[in-house]
């Protein structure tokens, strides 16, 4: 998603955030004060955004034809219900939300810092009441008006008592300390802040990041948009796609417009605010399959607004499969969105039972999948167990002609295009099928449709596990005679793993990848 500047300032690079620590902590004196940020919120102004006026802003991809049926580009004034977009709403929202938490923070610190000083003044009676009672027996003992025994404080037992009462003073004097800091100095952490955010947030359109001792804040709103009546708008996609298809106008209630803002704090007032908007329209299509002998799937044309481009991008997404081609095409990363399903030597069915294959397609050891044989190509001849072997990239392996099997640089590409590998299983697997963990189902959004599925793994014997668990998909990188690279998905686990050493004897799932034009 493009991004564009609003105010100079400061940098957005967010860092992945792990939570930690919920419990608020005091800092040393560098830290902000409750004040700061609330003070810094407070200065955060944003309200409305006006797409650039640009005249050349054609969406690629994109044709409208009017009741006379003349072709015109459509551009994004065209669809958007309005140029200015509000966000005036949901960023005070935010502020509130922001500010709410900062006090539930103060107020929670206070009442643990009064219960410590209360807990530590109690141990202190109580260590002079033990001194007091102790002294009063032994006196009532040794009773010694001459002074001949020693006194009290002078014995074993007293300078024990004393001992203690002196760490328990100690103690009140560190909590009461503690407390009035906390009390006319509260001080926060970004890091605390941004847990007790995230912990707290219940608004799926807002997100919080902590970015080395900032925040960055994000928030996410639907935008409005509208289609004329009088117009034809269909995509002119064929030379992307290679493939000539017939698709209905599109319909008002599939085209969906999103609008982000995000903005970053650090507690320091004395700072600029940095924000930076993005405008995104996607535009869903059906294809008319009277005028073609093809069955294709909806594709999802998305264009993005960006002040640096007067022709903004077109990214298309969906599948598409070619009448008697058993494959599935990815439009928009060229990605097989079936798992390899073509019978071959050291290729098997889960469980041995062919209707797995159907299911999930077939495992392949490392040597079948790279085509060790050199059946159809070099590219891969002689890769296999307990061999090493030099590749020629691209491989195409066991797939068909014009794809090959991808290797980890590959995968790495496709993980960071949906936004990274620590979140990307919930992206790429499939939407059932997968088991549950505690009660909590592991099944994925497959938002960019790839539809990875839990076919589980062969290991050598003729074992097979896994399955509703687990999907597993080799690359073409070796490791060493032994092991080779593959890709993990896990029903309890929200990433995708990546460069798994896992041994060539073992069968995974393949996915091919179209080769490049030249």
């Amino acid at each position: 998603m493009s991004k564009l500047n609003k105010k100079n300032g400061k940098n957005n690079n967010q860092n992945n955030y792990r939570v930690e620590q919920l419990e608020p902590r005091l800092m040393m004196d560098a830290a902000p004060t409750d004040t700061d940020w609330k003070n810094e919120i407070d200065d955060v102004d944003i309200s409305t955004y006006n797409l650039p006026a640009t005249t050349e802003e054609s969406i690629e991809g994109l044709i409208a034809y009017n009741s006379e049926g003349i072709a015109n580009r459509v551009s994004l004034p065209d669809v958007l219900d309005s140029r200015e977009i509000d966000f005036s709403d949901e960023v005070d929202d935010v502020k509130d939300f922001v500010k709410d938490i900062v006090e539930a923070l103060q107020e929670e610190a206070e009442e643990n810092a009064e219960n410590a000083k209360d807990a530590a003044q109690a141990a202190l009676i109580v260590a002079e009441q033990n001194y007091n009672t102790a002294k009063a027996a032994y006196e009532s003992l040794f009773p010694d008006p001459n002074n001949i025994s020693p006194a009290f404080s002078q014995t074993e037992q007293g300078i024990t008592l004393q001992t203690l009462i002196n760490g328990a003073q100690n103690a009140y004097n560190a909590a009461l300390a503690h407390y009035n800091q906390v009390t006319t100095n509260f001080q926060i952490d970004a890091s605390t802040l941004c847990a007790r955010l995230v912990q707290d947030n219940e608004n799926n359109n807002w997100s919080f990041t902590d970015n080395s001792g900032k925040i960055n804040v994000s928030i996410s709103i639907n935008q409005a948009v509208s289609i004329d009546d009088s117009l034809d708008i269909v995509p002119d996609i064929a030379e992307k796609t290679q493939i000539d298809v017939a698709f209905k106008k599109l319909e008002k209630d599939n085209v969906k417009g999103f609008a982000e803002v995000s903005f970053e704090i650090d507690g320091n007032s004395q700072t600029s605010i940095n924000s930076n908007t993005s405008v995104e329209i996607e535009f869903d299509f059906f294809q008319d399959l009277s005028k073609i002998d093809a069955k294709i799937g909806i594709l999802g044309l998305t264009s993005i607004a960006d002040s640096n481009e007067s022709n903004p991008d077109l990214k298309i997404m969906g599948t598409y499969t070619l009448q008697g081609d058993t494959s599935s095409y990815d439009t928009e990363f060229d990605y097989d969105l079936e798992n390899l399903n073509f019978e071959t030597e050291e290729s098997y069915c889960l469980d041995d039972d062919a209707v797995n294959c159907s299911k999930y397609g077939r495992l392949y050891k490392w040597a079948a999948a790279m085509d060790g044989a050199g059946t159809w190509t070099s590219n891969g001849k002689g890769c296999g167990y307990d061999v090493t072997c030099s590749p020629i990239y691209p491989v195409r392996g066991i797939c068909p002609e014009g794809w090959h099997l991808p290797d980890t640089t590959e995968f790495k590409t496709l993980f960071d295009a949906i936004g990274g590998a620590s979140t990307g299983g919930i992206a790429l697997k499939s939407t059932s099928g997968w088991k549950d963990k505690d009660g909590s189902s592991g099944n994925g959004t497959d938002a960019f449709g790839f539809s990875a599925l839990p076919a589980g793994q062969a290991r050598d014997y003729g074992r097979y596990d896994g399955e509703g668990g687990a999907a597993r998909f080799w690359s073409s990188t070796e490791a060493n005679k032994e092991k080779a690279y593959d890709i993990r998905l896990l029903f309890h686990k929200e990433d995708v793993s990546i460069d798994i050493l896992s041994y060539k004897f073992n069968a995974y799932s393949i996915r091919c990848v179209k080769d490049l034009e030249n």
